[in-house]
Parts: C-alpha cells; sequence; structure tokens
C-alpha cells in the first residue's frame, strides 16, 4: 500500500515542535511535527513520536508552514516556467490535503492559463473550492479561489461570468490579508470591460498597500504602466522610477 509521508525537513526545512496545527470538526485542536497521507486519511506525528491517524471528514482546518513546493511554484509560475510547473500536478494534489490547495491551485490556473488551456483550469479550480482542505481562515482560503476564477473567466472573455463571481466576493466577509489577489482580478475584469480607470484604481490599491517586493504588486506596476504606454499618459515617466 503506498504511503507519503510529508516531514518538516522536507516540506518546509527544520522547525520546533506544533509546527502543524488541525482543528477537528469536535472543536478539538491536534498538534505535532509531521504531517502526511495515506489512502485518504491524514496522519500527523505528535510529541514523543507517537502517530494518530485522522479521517478527512472529521478535520475543519490544517495550518502548517508553506511547503518548499509552494515556494518553488509561486518562483516557477511568476518566472514563466509554465511547461515546469505543470509537470507537478501530483505535488499540487499532495499539498491539497494540508491547507496549502488555495493558493497553489491559484498560482498553477495561472499557468495552465498562460499555456492556452483555460476549460482544465477552470475545472481545476471549481474542484479545488470544495476539495481542499482548508486553513483556520477559510474567508482568504475563498478570496483566493474566486479571484482565480474571475481571471479565468476575463481570460475566456466571459465577463458576464467574471462579474457574477466579483459579486459574490462583494457579498461576502472579506479577508484583507486576499485583498492583493481580488484586487488584481478586479483590475484585469475593468481592463477587459474598456474602464481604465476603474481597472487602474484597482491595480493602484495592490501598489499602495502591498510591499515593494511583493510580486503580486509588481504584476499591477506592469498593468497600470501598459495602461500609460497605451493612452500617452506623462505620468509613465514618475512610474518607472518606483
Amino acid at each position: 500500500m503506498k504511503k507519503i509521508i510529508f516531514t518538516l525537513f522536507i516540506l518546509i526545512g527544520l522547525t520546533s515542535w506544533s509546527q502543524v496545527t488541525i482543528g477537528l470538526k469536535n472543536g478539538k485542536i491536534v498538534e505535532g511535527q509531521e504531517i502526511g497521507e495515506r489512502t485518504g486519511k491524514i496522519t500527523i506525528t505528535i510529541s514523543g513520536g507517537a502517530t494518530r491517524t485522522l479521517d478527512k471528514n472529521d478535520i475543519k482546518y490544517i495550518d502548517c508552514p508553506q511547503p518548499k513546493y509552494i515556494s518553488s511554484l509561486i518562483k516557477y509560475t511568476n518566472a514563466g516556467k509554465y511547461d515546469a510547473v505543470l509537470k507537478t500536478e501530483k505535488n499540487l494534489k499532495e499539498v491539497t490535503l494540508f491547507g496549502w490547495g488555495q493558493i497553489g491551485h491559484l498560482y498553477y490556473s495561472r499557468a495552465l492559463l498562460a499555456k492556452g488551456k483555460v476549460d482544465d483550469a477552470r475545472k481545476m479550480l471549481r474542484r479545488a473550492r470544495f476539495s481542499a482542505v482548508n486553513t483556520s481562515n477559510k474567508l482568504l482560503d475563498d478570496t483566493i479561489i474566486m479571484a482565480a476564477l474571475i481571471d479565468i473567466e476575463v481570460h475566456d472573455k466571459k465577463l458576464a461570468v467574471a462579474e457574477d463571481y466579483i459579486k459574490k466576493l462583494s457579498e461576502k466577509e472579506f479577508d484583507s490579508n486576499g485583498q492583493k489577489f481580488d484586487f488584481m482580478a478586479k483590475g484585469n475584469y475593468y481592463r477587459a470591460k474598456g474602464d481604465a480607470n476603474q481597472a487602474l484604481a484597482s491595480y493602484f490599491k495592490v501598489i499602495l498597500l502591498e510591499s515593494p517586493k511583493d510580486f503580486e504588486r509588481k504584476r499591477a506596476l506592469e498593468k497600470v504602466k501598459e495602461i500609460y504606454t497605451e493612452f500617452n499618459d506623462p505620468r509613465l515617466a514618475e512610474l518607472n522610477k518606483l
């Protein structure tokens, strides 16, 4: 029987105890150092080396530090190495069990879009909304997936569908940690709609709210430069200094 075990040495590097927190639906909390999966069940190694097996359906959320796979996925997607990214779907499925499926699917879907696989990206994200194990911040998880779905429909020129997702996001309680993904997606929507002013307003929110090293901020800055170039806006010279 195949057994996959992710120790935190492999997953995130050397760490101290209690780096994995699992919240159960009955209100109990389980903490440990190693987390893994065996035939659909979650295993966690707790203090002293004892192993406990949990049914996925009994789990409300899992919090653990960012896996190395997610770091690599973000890095390779941002660098445009889409073919390399699309060879890692097995890894994506594995981290989906451990609370990192939402952000993983967002970046993986960008690679699919870049390769013209719109339907595959859409189907993957729709599955992820219901199959990925949540973190303790479910609002953030939902925001990330919804923003990715908006981008897919904009890419596919289905603006009415994208607008429906935007409305759903606005009707829900919003998590500020996911704002950069939400504002980026809205900017792309407004730009596709031909509303440059609204697009700029959304992109500038990302630029003003995020740190200079944040990649979403860099994406927003490039989008603003593209719009300024398109309209021969003299503010482009000042923006190039940022």
